[in-house]
């Protein structure tokens, strides 16, 4: 799975979805882009 964040997100915002994906027992894999953070989703 791919969650693409919005441009706007904050570093915080991103870092509470890595430790929701974490949570639920899936390994994230931050992809930053240009313009956006995407976050893989692994498992």
């Amino acid at each position: 799975m791919l969650i693409v964040m919005e441009h706007s997100a904050t570093p915080e915002q991103i870092e509470t979805v890595i430790r929701a994906v974490k949570r639920l027992g899936f390994a994230p894999q931050p992809i930053p882009g240009e313009n956006r953070m995407a976050i893989g989703v692994l498992g």
